[in-house]
C-alpha cells in the first residue's frame, strides 16, 4: 500500500493538491508536523485503489473489487468536511485556540502514516471535526449579543436566556437580523404579543379572590377596586371577606379602617360553614371582594394556611376568580412563581405601582412566568384613575418604544 505525502502552506491547499492527482476518493490518514525548514503543513493520503491496511474489512478473495466498507464512508465523510469547512475552522482555530486545542487531542494522530487505521481512529477525528463546527456555529451566535436589537431587549429587563432563546429561534427560521431586519422585528413583535396577549382586561368579577406577598399593597389595591366600582356606578353593593382559617387578621388596619369608615360590610372567616353561611346570606351583593393573609416567601406554616384557603374557595358554589397582585417594582425580587402557578392557580394579575417601574421587560417576565392574564396596572401618583383596564397594545407598544 502506497502512501503519499502532500504539502501546502494551508491543510486545505495540500488536501486539494491530493484531490487534483486522485480525485476525492482518497483516505487522508493524519496531518504531519509542519517542516521545520519551509514552514508547510503536509497530509499523508491512501488513493482510493489502494487495499485498506485494516484485516477486518480486507477482502479474502484479492481479485475481489474492493466494496464500500464503514470504514471508507467514514473517511470519505472526514475528507468532505475538513475539505467543505477547512478555511473556516482555520479562522474558527484562531479564535477558539483553548478549546479546540482540548477538543483535537482527542484525536491522536499517526507520524509515519503506517499505523492501522481502525473505526475507532476515524470516530474521534469526526468527532474533533464536529465539535470544531459546533465551536464555529457558537462563535457566530455570539455576534448576535452584539445586535442592537438584542441589547435593547436586556435594557427593557428582558432576561438574557429569553432573548437568546427567541433570536435562535427566530434564526433558525431562516430570517437573519442583520440581513432581514424588518422581518426580524416583526417576529420579535410576534414572541411579545404572544405572551401579553391580544384581550384588553376585563371588567371586575362578581365574585374576586386577592393574594398578594407582604409588598404587593394588596389590601390598598381592594380599597382601590371598591373606590373604582362605586366610581363606576354609585349605587351598586360591595362585601369584603377577609378568610383566615388562624383567626389573626390584622384588623384595624387599612382596609378595615376604610370599611368602617364608608359603612362597606367587612367580615372575617376562619372556617368553611361559616364562609358558606355568608356567602349565602350575601348573595344580593352586587361584589364581592375575598381578602387573604400575606404570603410569606418560603415559609412552610404561611404555605399549609394557603392550602387550606385554597381548599376553602373551591368549595364555594360560586367560583372565585383568582387575582394575584403584585408589586411592579420587586418582580425580579419576588414569591417562587412554581409555587404560585401550582397553588395558587390565579387566572388574573393586577400589577400595583405601575408608575414606580421604568423597564417594564421586567413585567413581560413575570406575565410569561405566571401564566397569567394582566387584568389591570395601578398607579400611585396617577391623577386621573388609579386602576386601569390593561390594554395589550398599548403595553406592547410602551415597552417596544423603550426598545
Amino acid at each position: 500500500m502506497d502512501i503519499i505525502h502532500y504539502y501546502g502552506q494551508t491543510r486545505k491547499e495540500a488536501v486539494d493538491k491530493a484531490i487534483s492527482e486522485h480525485g476525492k476518493d482518497i483516505y487522508v490518514l493524519n496531518e504531519t508536523p509542519k517542516n521545520l525548514t519551509n514552514g508547510l503543513i503536509g497530509i499523508s493520503i491512501i488513493p482510493a485503489e489502494e487495499t485498506i491496511d485494516d484485516q477486518e474489512f480486507e477482502s479474502e478473495n484479492s481479485n475481489e473489487d474492493l466494496v464500500e466498507t464503514p470504514i471508507t464512508t467514514l473517511r470519505k465523510l472526514a475528507l468532505n468536511f475538513e475539505n467543505k469547512y477547512a478555511d473556516k475552522l482555520e479562522s474558527s482555530k484562531k479564535v477558539n485556540a483553548n478549546k479546540i486545542d482540548q477538543s483535537s487531542n482527542r484525536f491522536k494522530y499517526s507520524t509515519t502514516g503506517k499505523e492501522q487505521l481502525n473505526l475507532s481512529h476515524i470516530e474521534m477525528r469526526l468527532n474533533s471535526i464536529e465539535s470544531l463546527i459546533d465551536q464555529l456555529n457558537n462563535s457566530k451566535n455570539i455576534e448576535y449579543y452584539n445586535h442592537p436589537i438584542f441589547l435593547q431587549l436586556i435594557n427593557s429587563g428582558i432576561p438574557t436566556n429569553t432573548i437568546s432563546d427567541w433570536f435562535l429561534k427566530i434564526i433558525n427560521t431562516g430570517i437573519d437580523p442583520f440581513h432581514k431586519p424588518e422581518k426580524f422585528n416583526e417576529q420579535i413583535s410576534k414572541y411579545l404579543a404572544n405572551i401579553v396577549g391580544n384581550d384588553v382586561g376585563q371588567p371586575l368579577e362578581s365574585h374576586t379572590v386577592y393574594f398578594g406577598d407582604t409588598l404587593s399593597n394588596k389590601r390598598s389595591i381592594i380599597i382601590e377596586l371598591i373606590d373604582y366600582i362605586r366610581s363606576k356606578n354609585s349605587a351598586q353593593t360591595v362585601g369584603v371577606i377577609a378568610i383566615n382559617p388562624e383567626k389573626k387578621y390584622l384588623k384595624k388596619l387599612e382596609l378595615d379602617f376604610y370599611c368602617t369608615k364608608y359603612s362597606i360590610p367587612c367580615i372575617e372567616i376562619n372556617d368553611s360553614i361559616t364562609l358558606h353561611d355568608v356567602c349565602n346570606k350575601w348573595q344580593h351583593f352586587d361584589y364581592l371582594l375575598f381578602d387573604t393573609p400575606n404570603i410569606i416567601q418560603d415559609d412552610v406554616h404561611s404555605s399549609s394556611i394557603f392550602e387550606t384557603i385554597i381548599e376553602l374557595i373551591n368549595n364555594l358554589e360560586n367560583p372565585l376568580e383568582k387575582i394575584w397582585v403584585q408589586n411592579s417594582a420587586t418582580c425580579h425580587n419576588t414569591i417562587n412563581i412554581k409555587w404560585v402557578n401550582e397553588q395558587i392557580r390565579a387566572n388574573q394579575i393586577i400589577f400595583s405601582h405601575f408608575d414606580q417601574v421604568q423597564n417594564l421587560g421586567s413585567l413581560l417576565s413575570y406575565l410569561d412566568d405566571l401564566k397569567a392574564s394582566c387584568k389591570m396596572l395601578h398607579t400611585d401618583n396617577s391623577k386621573e384613575e388609579k386602576l386601569k383596564l390593561f390594554d395589550p397594545k398599548w403595553f406592547i407598544g410602551k415597552l417596544l418604544d423603550q426598545v
